[in-house]
C-alpha cells in the first residue's frame, strides 16, 4: 500500500539494501549488534536518521528556460518523484538553475551543477535530506585552460567514483556554429574538467548516465525537431553513436539510473513525440523507462512539473520518531504527530520490523515505514506515506552495567517533601511530591512516580534501568531549557498513562511501551514493541535530543 506523501518510496519489496547511515544514538543498519553502556558524552543529536531506505526520484523543475541556458537569473525547485506514476511533489526552492544531478555510488555524496553565472557553471554539494544546495565546489573550468568553462548538462558517476559530464565545444561544421559535444572527467574536490575527447556530433539539450559500460547519453541532435536521441559514448575516447530516437521533442531532459540499473529519464514534450497547435514543444515534463539498447522510451507518467533538467536516483535519510524491532498498534483515537524544531511539521516518521495496524478514528500525521503487513483501518488516518521496506532496522542492545559500576546516584537531593526518591535500588517518587535532577548519569532498579509527581531535569541527563518504568495518574517529566534526557532500559516494560505527560528519549529495545489513557510522550523512542491507544499520544519533536 502507498499513499500520496513529500518522499514517495518504492512499494515493492526487494531490491533495497539496508546499510550503515548516519550514526546517531544507534547504529542503525550497521552490521552486528551496537551495545549502548557508555556515559554521556556532552553531545547531543537530533532523531536518528535512517539511510538507503528505498530510493525515489529527485529532479529539478527550473523556473525559465534563461536558467536552462546557462543566465545567472535562472533558478529552481527540487522536485520527488514517485517512481510508479512519475508524479511530483515540491520539496525546496533553489537559488539557482540546476541542471544536472549524480549521486557517489561510492560515498553517496550528492553533487549538481548549477549556473552562476550567464555561461558559467559550477559543481555544488546537494544535501540529499533538504533537497537544497550544499555549498558550490567549484568553477567547471577546464584543466589545460582554466579561462574555458565547461557547460556541464548532463553528468554521471561510474561504479569506481570517477564523475563523467558532457559538455560542448563550439567548431565550425558547413559554415554554421554547432555546439559539438565532448567527455570530460569532473574532479570532485576542485570541480576541474579534464576532456577525454570530442563526441564527434552536435548535441543540445542533453542528459546522462553510466549504464552497460557506456555513458548513455540522451540528447536532441539538432536544433529544429529537437527529437531526443540515445547516444552511447566510449568512456576511454569521448566516442559516440547514436542508438535510436525516442520520439520525444522538447527542451529540456534528465537522465539517471535507479538501484537496479534501469534508466529513466524525465523529458518535456507530448508523450509519442509531436508539438502543440501553435508549432511550439510543451514545457510539461514526463517520466520515461528508456531502453538503452533501442532508444525507445516508455511513458511512465506526467510530472506535474515544467523544465526538469536534472534527475538521480537519490536516497534521503528517515528520520525514525519510533523505531520497533516487531509490532506497533495505534487504536482507539490514539495518535502520532512530529514537529519540526522551528515549531512546523516535521518530517519525523514511524518505523516498524513487525506488522503495524492502525485503527478506531486513530490517526497518524507522519509518514510510515514497515517490514512487516500494514492495515490502515476504514476509520482510521495516515496522512503521511506509507512504505514497505526491504530490511530490518536494527535495534540497539542496553546494557545497564557501566551505569550501575558508576553512577552519579549520590547526587541527588530531596523532594518537595524532604524526602529521599531513592529506595534502595529503585526510584520512587511519591503522590504529589516534585524533584530536580541535574546533569548527570543514573541507574536504577526500576522508576515509579506516585499520582501528580513532578520530574524536572537540567542539564543532561541519563537514566540506566534494569527493570520497569511507569508513569501514572497526571505524573510530569519535563525538560529545562537545554537540557536532555534519555532513558535506556534493558526492562520489559516501559508505560505513560492516566494523563501522565513526559519529555524524554526513550530506548528500551526488549519492552512494550505503553502509552494510554490520554498518557502523552513527547520525544522519541525505541522499543521491542509500541501501543498506542485510549487517546494516548506520542509528540515526535525533531528538537527533543538524545546522546550522540
Amino acid at each position: 500500500m502507498k499513499r500520496p506523501g513529500g518522499w514517495m518510496a518504492e512499494q515493492k519489496r526487494g531490491g533495497g539494501r539496508l546499510v550503515a547511515g548516519v550514526l546517531v544514538v544507534i547504529a542503525l543498519f550497521s552490521v552486528g549488534r551496537f551495545v549502548l553502556d557508555t556515559k554521556p558524552t556532552g553531545r547531543a543529536i537530533g532523531i536518528p536518521q535512517q539511510s538507503d531506505l528505498p530510493g525515489a526520484w529527485v529532479a529539478v523543475s527550473n523556473n525559465s528556460t534563461e536558467g536552462l541556458n546557462g543566465g545567472a537569473k535562472g533558478s529552481g525547485t527540487s522536485v520527488v518523484l514517485d517512481p510508479s506514476s512519475g508524479q511530483g511533489s515540491a520539496e525546496a526552492t533553489l537559488a539557482k538553475s540546476t541542471v544536472a544531478l549524480a549521486r557517489s555510488p561510492v560515498t553517496s555524496d550528492v553533487f549538481g551543477v548549477q549556473a552562476q553565472s550567464r555561461g558559467k557553471f559550477g559543481l555544488v554539494r546537494m544535501d540529499p535530506g533538504a533537497l537544497q544546495t550544499d555549498g558550490l565546489v567549484g568553477m567547471i573550468v577546464d584543466s589545460e585552460d582554466p579561462t574555458y568553462h565547461h557547460v556541464v548538462a548532463a553528468m554521471s558517476f561510474a561504479e569506481d567514483g570517477t564523475l563523467y559530464g558532457v559538455s560542448y565545444r563550439i567548431e565550425r561544421i558547413g559554415g554554421f556554429r554547432v555546439p559539438v559535444g565532448m567527455l570530460v572527467r569532473i574532479d570532485t574536490q576542485t570541480g576541474v574538467a579534464t576532456e577525454v575527447g570530442s563526441l564527434g556530433r552536435a548535441v543540445y539539450s542533453r542528459g546522462g548516465t553510466i549504464a552497460d559500460g557506456k555513458f548513455q547519453l540522451v540528447t536532441s541532435l539538432e536544433k529544429v525537431t529537437r527529437e531526443f536521441h540515445v547516444v552511447a559514448v566510449d568512456l576511454e575516447t569521448g566516442a559516440s553513436t547514436v542508438t535510436g530516437g525516442t520520439g520525444i521533442m522538447g527542451r529540456a531532459v534528465g537522465v539517471s539510473r535507479n538501484a537496479d540499473g534501469a534508466v529513466y529519464a524525465v523529458m518535456t514534450g507530448v508523450p509519442g513525440g509531436g508539438r502543440l497547435e501553435d508549432g511550439s514543444t510543451p514545457s510539461e515534463s514526463f517520466l520515461y523507462a528508456i531502453d538503452v539498447g533501442t532508444g525507445k522510451a516508455d511513458l511512465v507518467g506526467s510530472t506535474g512539473f515544467h523544465l526538469l533538467s536534472s534527475l538521480s536516483w537519490m536516497i534521503r535519510p528517515v528520520g525514525c520518531g519510533s523505531t520497533t524491532a516487531g509490532d506497533m498498534k495505534i487504536s482507539n483515537t490514539a495518535t502520532v504527530d512530529s514537529v519540526s524544531c522551528e515549531g512546523e511539521e516535521g518530517d519525523a516518521a514511524l518505523c516498524a520490523n513487525g506488522n503495524v495496524a492502525v485503527e478506531n478514528q486513530s490517526s497518524i500525521d507522519a509518514d510510515l515505514y514497515s517490514d512487516g503487513e500494514i492495515a490502515i483501518g476504514s476509520n482510521a488516518t495516515v496522512t503521511g506515506a506509507i512504505y514497505e521496506t526491504s530490511g530490518q532496522f536494527e535495534i540497539p542492545d542496553v546494557d545497564t552495567s557501566a551505569a550501575k559500576a558508576n553512577n552519579d546516584n549520590d547526587s541527588i537531593g530531596l523532594t518537595s517533601k524532604g524526602n529521599s526518591p531513592i529506595d534502595g535500588d529503585k526510584f520512587i517518587l511519591k503522590t504529589t511530591e516534585s524533584i530536580t535532577i541535574d546533569a548527570g548519569v543514573y541507574w536504577f532498579e526500576s522508576i515509579e512516580i506516585g499520582n501528580k509527581g513532578v520530574l524536572s531535569i537540567e542539564g543532561d541527563v541519563e537514566f540506566w534501568v534494569d527493570g520497569d518504568i511507569a508513569f501514572d495518574n497526571s505524573d510530569e517529566v519535563a525538560i529545562g531549557s537545554g537540557g536532555t534526557l534519555t532513558i535506556y532500559s534493558a526492562g520489559e516494560s516501559v508505560s505513560i498513562s492516566n494523563t501522565a505527560d513526559v519529555e524524554a528519549v526513550i530506548v528500551a529495545p526488549y519492552a512494550t511501551v505503553t502509552i494510554d489513557n490520554q498518557g502523552s510522550l513527547t520525544g522519541w523512542v525505541i522499543s521491542a514493541e509500541l501501543e498506542l491507544k485510549n487517546k494516548g499520544a506520542l509528540h515526535i519533536d525533531e528538537c527533543i535530543r538524545g546522546p550522540e
